[in-house]
């Protein structure tokens, strides 16, 4: 147990330190999330206003229908 023990603090006391070519791949993989979350709220929005523009159209095509049918009474 102590020897684990002595093993856990030279690890501790170590510098946690990262290859550069793994920092690069990190670095390269949160830019591209990034570019991914930009692209993804860009489609969102986009999404929402056609759904909000056709719901309008829809509202705005019952409307007509019921003046229509009260029209032929």
């Amino acid at each position: 147990m102590a020897d684990l023990e002595e093993k856990m603090a030279y690890m501790k006391n170590q510098p946690s330190t990262m290859l550069p070519e793994k920092e690069e791949v990190l670095n390269a993989a949160i830019s591209r999330v990034d570019v991914l979350e930009q692209e993804l709220q860009a489609t969102k929005k986009e999404e929402l206003s056609k759904a909000v523009s056709e719901n309008g159209l829809v509202k705005s095509g019952k409307q007509s229908d019921g003046k229509k049918a009260n029209d032929k009474e």
